[in-house]
C-alpha cells in the first residue's frame, strides 16, 4: 500500500498544534532568559558597537546595574570568549557579576560574531588584544558610571590570551612611565615624585584579571624570579614588549583535565597539576618578597593582597576545556575573585547563581525553534505554489527477515560510523592541502574564510561518498533481490519540483532565523545551551552560509537518502527506526570524542594533540546531526521525496555553524 502524504485537515491541525507548542516554548524561553539575565530587571542589558582603529568595530553586550550612575560609580569587567565562540557564551560574568554590583561588557573579538573582520594576520592576531584595549580605553574615557580605578578583564581560551596581551600592554606602559620618571631631567630627577607615580598608575588601567582555560605560559609575562628561568609567552613575536610582571590582581582558572593543558607539564611522563607548574609558581612569586617565595603553590589559595593589586590565585578543578566556561565552579570562583579584587562587600554568596537557569530557558527556545521547521513547511505546502510538492509516500522497504538482510543493515550502519571516525584526523590534513591559502597561518581571505568549516566539509563529503556507495551496494547485492525498487526511494523528481523545493526551503529557513532576530531585538536573547547555539549573524554570514550550503548539500542528501530510502523498513517501530538513524549519523563523532576523553581522563594526555580543537568544534554537531534524520523523515512524509528534508536540514545546520564560527576576513 502507498500512503498518501498527509496534507489533510488533520495535517493542518497537527501542524498548527506543533507550531503553537514551538512558539509557546520560544516565548517562555525569551521571557525567562530576559528576567534572569537582567536579575529580575535590576540590570540593564543592551547591545552596542564601538568603532576602533582601521575601520574596525566591536560588537558588545552591556550588563549595567541600574544603581550605577555618575554619582554611584561601579567597577567594570570586560569579558570575551575563546576562538570560534561569541560574547553570548559569557553568561557567567555577565549575569553573576552584574548581580553583585559590577558592570560587565562582553564582546566579540575581531573576526568573531558580530564584530568586524581583522587587519592583522591571524597568527599575529593571537598576540594582540583583539579589541580589549580599545574597550578599556573607551570605558575609561566615556562611561561616567564606571569607577576607572576598578576595571577588570576576563576571558576563556583565546580570551585568556587576550587578557595576557592586554595586561602586558598596560604593564609595559606603567614601566615606561616609571623609567621616564627616573630620568635625570624628569620632574624629580632620579627620584619618583608623587605626581610622577600617580601618572604611572594612570597608564595602567586594568586592576584585576581572571584568565580561564588559558595555556599556563601565556599568563606569566616573562616573570623573572630566583628559582626559574624567564618564561615568555610561547610563540610570541620577537619584538613583543613584555613587562617584568602583571601589575594587577590575577586569577588563573585551568581545568585539571583541560585538553590543551594538563599534559603540557610532565615529570617522568606523568602529568601534574598546576601546584608544581613552573609558570604558575613564577606568577605567584612575582608578587612575593624573597623570604616568602614558594616552591609549590596551594591551589585555590589567595597570595598577595587586593589593596595594592597583587592578588594571585590559581584554580585547577577537574574540568575539560570547553566546560570551564559552563561551570558552576567557575561561576563561584569568578564572583569570589572579582569581589575580593575590588574589595567589595557583597551579600550575595558565590554559590548563589542564576546563569544556569537562564541557560535552561535558552534551551527551551532551542527545542521550540526546531519544532517550527516541519509545521512551517506543512503550512506553506497548503499554498497553491507549493501544493504539487505533496506526492504519495512510497512503501517502506521489506522487513529484515533473513540473516543476510540483517547483516547488511547493521553492517553498513556500523561500517559508516567507523569510517566516519577513522577519517576525522585525515580530514584535517586534506583540508589543509585543499584550502592552502585559507589554512595558512597569517591569512585573511574573502574566499572560503572559515577554516573549521572547511575541515568539516572535507569530513562530510567523505561521509557522503561512503554513505551513497553503501546505499547503492546494499541495493545492488541485496535489496534488488528482495523486492526493493527505485520507486521506494523517493528520489525521482523533476526540475520544477526541485526549484519549488528549494524555494520552500529558503522560505522556511528565512522564517526560522527571523525568529532569532526578533528574540535578540526584543529580549537580547537567543537559543542555546553550552556551545550549542542558534544566534544572530551579520549579512555577510548569509553569503557564506549559502556558499557552504551548496558545498555541504551532498552530505545532507546522503543523510536523507540513508534515513528514508535505505533504512525505512517494515517491522520497526517508527521511533526505534528514527533512533537508529539518529545514532548512526553521529556515532563516528561520538567514537572520536570517546577516544579523546577516555585518554585525557585516564592518562592526562590528549591523544589528538592540537587537533583536539577540531574535536571541540564538533560538540554542537553531535546534537544537530542527531536531529537531521528526524527532520528528513518528517519532511519525507510531507512530500514523499528526499529532497526537501535534505535542503531544509542543510540550510539550517550550515547557517547555524557559519554563524558560530570565525570569519578570517579583512575589516
Amino acid at each position: 500500500m502507498r500512503e498518501k502524504a498527509k496534507l489533510s485537515v488533520r495535517s493542518k491541525k497537527w501542524a498548527l498544534r506543533w507550531l503553537s507548542i514551538g512558539i509557546i516554548l520560544i516565548l517562555i524561553s525569551c521571557v525567562g532568559a530576559s528576567v534572569l539575565q537582567t536579575n529580575f530587571y535590576k540590570t540593564q542589558v543592551y547591545t552596542f558597537k564601538v568603532p576602533t582603529s582601521g575601520g574596525k568595530y566591536l560588537s558588545c553586550n552591556m550588563y549595567r546595574p541600574k544603581t550605577a550612575s555618575a554619582e554611584n560609580k561601579v567597577p567594570l569587567v570586560i569579558a570575551t570568549a575563546g576562538t570560534y565562540a561569541s560574547k553570548e557564551q559569557m553568561d557567567i560574568p555577565g549575569i553573576e557579576l552584574s548581580r553583585r554590583g559590577i558592570a560587565v561588557i562582553t564582546f566579540d573579538p575581531y573576526m568573531h560574531g558580530l564584530s568586524s573582520g581583522g587587519t592583522e594576520p591571524y597568527d599575529q592576531f593571537a598576540w594582540t588584544d583583539a579589541g580589549m584595549i580599545a574597550l578599556v580605553e573607551f570605558a575609561a574615557a566615556n562611561l561616567d558610571f564606571v569607577d576607572t580605578g576598578r576595571i577588570g578583564v576576563t576571558g576563556h581560551s583565546l580570551g585568556g590570551r587576550i587578557i595576557s596581551n592586554t595586561l602586558a600592554h598596560y604593564g609595559v606602559a606603567y614601566e615606561k612611565a616609571l623609567a621616564q620618571a627616573q630620568e635625570p631631567d624628569s620632574e624629580g630627577g632620579t627620584e619618583i615624585t608623587e605626581k610622577e607615580q600617580a601618572y604611572a598608575r594612570s597608564q595602567n588601567k586594568v586592576m584585576a584579571a581572571f584568565a580561564s582555560g588559558v595555556q599556563t605560559s601565556e599568563i606569566s609575562f616573562g616573570v623573572k624570579d630566583d628559582t626559574f628561568a624567564i618564561h615568555g609567552i610561547k610563540g610570541a613575536p620577537e619584538d613583543k614588549e613584555m613587562p617584568q610582571r602583571a601589575y594587577a590582581s590575577v586569577a588563573v582558572y585551568n581545568g585539571f583535565n583541560d585538553e590543551f593543558g594538563r599534559g603540557n607539564y610532565q615529570v617522568d611522563g606523568v602529568a601534574y597539576d598546576l601546584s608544581v607548574h613552573p609558570d604558575m609558581i613564577s606568577l605567584v612569586n612575582s608578587v612575593l618578597v624573597p623570604e616568602d617565595k614558594v616552591d609549590t603553590i596551594e591551589i585555590d589559595h589567595f597570595y598577595g593582597n587586593a589593596g595594592d593589586h597583587t592578588l594571585r590565585v590559581v584554580y585547577n578543578p577537574p574540568e575539560v576545556h570547553a566546560y570551564e566556561r559552563f561551570s558552576t565552579t567557575e561561576a563561584r570562583e569568578i564572583s569570589d575573585f572579582f569581589t575580593k579584587a575590588f574589595e567589595m562587600e557583597n551579600p550575595i554568596t558565590p554559590e548563589n547563581q542564576l546563569w544556569l537557569l537562564k541557560e535552561c530557558f535558552n534551551f527551551l527556545g532551542f527545542i521550540g525553534m526546531f519544532l517550527l521547521l516541519v509545521p512551517l513547511a506543512s503550512l506553506f505546502m497548503r499554498l497553491p505554489l507549493f501544493a504539487e510538492l505533496a506526492t504519495s509516500v512510497p512503501e517502506k522497504l521489506p522487513a529484515l527477515k533473513s540473516g543476510r538482510s540483517k547483516l547488511i543493515f547493521w553492517g553498513t550502519w556500523l561500517f559508516s560510523a567507523v569510517a566516519s571516525w577513522q577519517f576525522f584526523l585525515p580530514a584535517i590534513g586534506i583540508s589543509t592541502a585543499l584550502f592552502q591559502v585559507q589554512s595558512k597561518q597569517g591569512t585573511l581571505t574573502w574566499l572560503f574564510p572559515q577554516k573549521m568549516t572547511n575541515f568539516v566539509w572535507v569530513w562530510a563529503i567523505f561521509n557522503a561518498i561512503v554513505g551513497l556507495a553503501l546505499f547503492w551496494l546494499s541495493y545492488r547485492f541485496n535489496g534488488s533481490k528482495n523486492g526493493v525498487t527505485p520507486k521506494m526511494w523517493g528520489i525521482k523528481t523533476s526540475g520544477k519540483e526541485l526549484l519549488k523545493s528549494l524555494l520552500l526551503a529558503f522560505t522556511v529557513c528565512a522564517c526560522f532565523f527571523s525568529v532569532v532576530f526578533l528574540a535578540n531585538y526584543f529580549f537580547v536573547a537567543d537559543f542555546r545551551i553550552w556551545v550549542l547555539a542558534i544566534k544572530v549573524f551579520k549579512p555577510i554570514h548569509i553569503i557564506y552560509a549559502v556558499t557552504y550550503a551548496v558545498m555541504f548539500f551532498p552530505y545532507y542528501f546522503m543523510v536523507s537518502v540513508s534515513t528514508n530510502s535505505s533504512r525505512r523498513v517494515e517491522g520497526q517501530k517508527e521511533w526505534v527506526n528514527l533512533l537508529i538513524c539518529g545514532i548512526g549519523n553521529i556515532l563516528g563523532l561520538a567514537l572520536m570524542q570517546f577516544v579523546m576523553y577516555s585518554n585525557v581522563y585516564a592518562t592526562g594526555i590528549n591523544p589528538y594533540g592540537t587537533a583536539c580543537l577540531n574535536c571541540i568544534q564538533t560538540y554542537q554537531l553531535l546534537v544537530l546531526l542527531f536531529i537531521v534524520p528526524y527532520l528528513c523523515r518528517y519532511l519525507f512524509k510531507l512530500t514523499g521525496k528526499v529532497w526537501l528534508g535534505a535542503m531544509i536540514s542543510c540550510l539550517t545546520v550550515v547557517t547555524i555553524n557559519v554563524a558560530n564560527s570565525m570569519l578570517h576576513i579583512p575589516a
